[in-house]
């Protein structure tokens, strides 16, 4: 074999070496946007009237405790963060499309008021799950996790993506059952109002105009049918 066969052949496995060892330490979705098929005419899971109305009658109630597990190696207790600034709790489905799609703009929100606001996402799944979806989609906050319905149930949340503004002492001041361009800006000017200050000028032109849920916990996804 003449030696410049051999540098080719050399050269090809560094940049192959080179390239296995990027993708395995970079974030799988680095970059994840969301998609066309988040803005066509029908919503994946329409947010139905009866889903708004129960959002709105536990507007003004003292939002439910969160005691689990989380990415921080020890528990989180809701109670301990609304004793020191808003928070913002979201319900994440392992694999759903609407929780991976939205996932980005939370994530730009999060990072608009960091430090005045805390961000809580709720996943259904263990340790590893909360993991990964944090590693791969680079959220900026932490998780806690559950294989239990029982705090889902307490926050009446039968899909993903419901959503819960809630003041420094414990009172939600607005439940989404879902998400679109509205209720992202809605979401932004509302932790804005809570801090007395100007929204922050964040894109939402790639959500839905029309609002949409996420798929049902601790179910299949795509399933039509609620786990309870």
């Amino acid at each position: 074999m003449k030696p410049v066969q051999i540098i080719v052949i050399l050269t090809t496995f560094a940049l192959m070496g080179g390239a296995v060892f990027m993708a395995m330490n970079k974030p799988a979705f680095e970059g994840v946007k969301a998609t066309s098929e988040n803005l066509q005419d029908t919503p994946r899971h329409p947010v139905t009237d009866e889903m708004r109305a129960r959002a709105e009658a536990k507007e003004g109630e003292l939002a439910p405790e969160i005691d689990l597990p989380s990415t921080t190696d020890k528990n989180i207790q809701l109670s301990s963060l609304i004793e020191q600034k808003p928070v913002v709790v979201v319900m994440t489905k392992d694999g759903c499309p609407c929780s991976i799609e939205v996932q980005p703009h939370y994530t730009e929100i999060a990072k608009a008021y960091a430090g005045e606001v805390t961000f809580l996402g709720v996943i259904d799944g263990n340790l590893q799950t909360a993991e990964n979806f944090k590693h791969d989609f680079e959220v900026p906050y932490e998780f806690v996790y559950t294989e239990e319905l029982d705090t889902f149930k307490l926050f009446d949340a039968k899909q993903s993506v419901y959503t819960y503004l809630i003041a420094k002492g414990g009172n939600i001041i607005k439940i989404w059952p879902g998400y679109s361009k509205g209720s992202l800006k809605q979401l932004n000017t509302m932790i804005a109002k809570e801090l007395g200050q100007e929204p922050a000028d964040l894109p939402f032109e790639m959500a839905p105009e029309e609002m949409t849920s996420g798929c049902f916990f601790f179910m299949p996804i795509g399933t039509d049918e609620p786990a309870w």
